[in-house]
């Protein structure tokens, strides 16, 4: 009998850690999760990541199942296959691909799939690495297509370290008839550095002590410890991977860290070898043979896989590295013996990459008709810097055209602007190609000499009864044209942006959508933005 019930206590202690492996975290909007089907009944869908922890989700008649890239109806899906799954709000699943086969790259009949992560794109050129490490390169053509989400994009949608699905119309074809982006790359929330405290190789567990994190140039001391597995992310010690931090404590760490379902959670870290070395300028030149960078200082540093380059708020592959480019670098070393530990990349633009064509006007509204304007006297935002021209520049506007009455504190139909007197005001004109997309009108327009180009990102966002809504950025860098850099801030910026253009995706919005973290391109004056990109 005693036998019987130890039995029954030890089973039912096995159930209770088995169940208590599935997490319902309370939102995980906006997020791509991957991992292998575990259930997928009439009530619900549990999906366990590649690192083991399992999740439950929600989903209905319009969620979009796929394999291997064809429509599907639930049913067809197995429990154990590999899936990716788009989340939407309240842990809703909008689509869910699964793979039916070990090898995803093919699929019958005749097309062919490839997966990669974006290092480079250049005009029609695009440049993944793949899953093995190869590094391929592809054409694009007028007929691909972008698919982002479930919605339709551009190829001014892709980013550096964007996941990818490319499809092709033929089994040998380097012309990419389908791009489906699988996850931006990893959003970086913070750069950390502290201390290995206490490591255990059974488990993978570690505790990170003396956190530090690094805010506009200098690193900050924070409160809190952090607590990780660390089989969830790659470990470097001057280029070779590490798999046990054992015999490493004491030693100094970096750390990029990500959002993962609303927590900050490390993506990849870096061990410190040596001194610690900081500069901010300017990459002067690149060596790929001997995987070495020179600065604008003289300084060189060596490279690896084990550097951390961040671009965009995004950890990007060393490979997409390029000269000229401004960044913070951190390493180590001694003499002349340097190594990055941390390359920081300022560079942002309207565009993200030379397929982009969206453009920022700011002159008079000369003349006005039902699907276009005429501007002149005006200027043009290139790398950063406002040309004058005297010419006429002939736009077209569209019945998704936002505008915008920056005196009046309105917006305006596509009717009004051509009916009511427009003629012989201002605006700020955000365009894609020579169709505008926004237009902030203003009675009068200041010398754009008093106009300064930032970027940073939003670390909090506050209401003034007086000024309305303000932001707070840190990491903010200032383009100066004297230097032809971007000039890191030492402290925080306050920003008014109630009565300013805000473009996100290419549309829009109002200053309550803002959210903390994201990453901004400003047009401002002083501490008022006339215009803001989310980027």
């Amino acid at each position: 009998m005693n036998k019987r019930l130890m039995f029954l206590f030890t089973l039912l202690f096995l159930m209770t850690v088995v169940i208590g492996q599935t997490y319902a975290v309370d939102s995980y909007f906006g997020n791509t999760i991957e991992g292998y089907l575990q259930q997928l009944d009439d009530e619900e869908l549990v999906i366990e990541t590649y690192e083991g922890e399992e999740y439950s989700f929600s989903y209905d008649n319009d969620t979009n199942f796929l394999i291997d890239g064809y429509h599907v109806e639930r049913q067809e899906f197995n429990n154990g296959m590999e899936i990716t799954a788009s989340v939407g709000v309240d842990n809703y699943i909008s689509e869910l691909e699964g793979y039916s086969t070990e090898d995803p790259g093919y699929i019958p009949p005749g097309s062919r799939v490839e997966f990669g992560t974006v290092v480079d794109i250049d005009g029609d050129e695009i440049e993944i690495i793949n899953d093995i490490g190869e590094t391929k390169t592809y054409f694009t053509s007028f007929n691909t297509t972008v698919n982002i989400s479930g919605r339709v994009g551009e190829m001014n949608d892709i980013y550096v370290g964007d996941r990818l699905r490319l499809h092709f119309d033929s089994i040998n074809d380097n012309v990419i008839s389908e791009i489906n982006v699988q996850g931006h790359g990893a959003k970086v929330t913070d750069l950390y550095r502290g201390e290995i405290g206490i490591a255990r190789n059974f488990g993978s567990r570690v505790n990170l002590v003396n956190l530090e994190v690094f805010r506009n140039g200098k690193w900050h001391q924070i409160n809190n410890r952090l607590r990780e597995s660390y089989d969830n992310f790659d470990i470097y010690l001057n280029g070779k991977e590490v798999d046990n931090l054992e015999d490493h404590r004491g030693r100094t760490a970096y750390m990029v860290m990500e959002e993962f379902f609303g927590e900050d959670r490390v993506k990849k870290m870096v061990l410190q070898s040596d001194n610690e070395i900081r500069y901010s300028t300017q990459i002067e030149n690149i060596n790929w043979y001997s995987e070495t960078f020179e600065l604008t200082n003289n300084r060189n540093f060596n490279f690896n896989d084990g550097t951390m380059v961040v671009q965009n708020d995004r950890l990007i592959n060393h490979k997409s590295l390029s000269p000229k480019s401004d960044a913070y670098v951190i390493g180590d070393g001694r003499g002349s013996h340097r190594t990055a530990n941390i390359v920081y990349v300022y560079d942002q633009a309207i565009n993200h990459s030379n397929v982009g064509e969206n453009y920022i006007y700011a002159g008079r509204l000369d003349s006005i008709d039902k699907d276009r304007l005429w501007i002149d006297d005006f200027s043009l935002l290139r790398d950063h810097v406002w040309n004058k021209f005297d010419d006429n520049k002939e736009l077209f506007i569209h019945d998704d055209t936002d505008i915008y009455n920056n005196e009046k504190d309105e917006s305006v139909s596509r009717r009004e602007f051509y009916h009511e007197d427009y003629h012989d005001k201002y605006g700020y004109i955000y365009t894609d190609g020579d169709d505008v997309e926004a237009i902030l009108v203003e009675d009068s327009l200041s010398s754009l000499l008093e106009k300064r180009i930032t970027n940073g990102t939003v670390n909090s966002i506050k209401e003034d009864e007086l000024a309305g809504t303000q932001i707070e950025i840190y990491d903010a860098r200032d383009w100066s044209s004297k230097r032809t850099e971007w000039v890191p801030k030492t402290v925080n910026l306050d920003i008014l942006v109630e009565n300013s253009m805000i473009i996100k995706d290419g549309e829009q919005i109002s200053p309550e959508k803002l959210q903390e973290g994201d990453s901004l391109y400003i047009i401002r004056e002083e501490n008022e933005a006339k215009l803001v990109l989310v980027n």
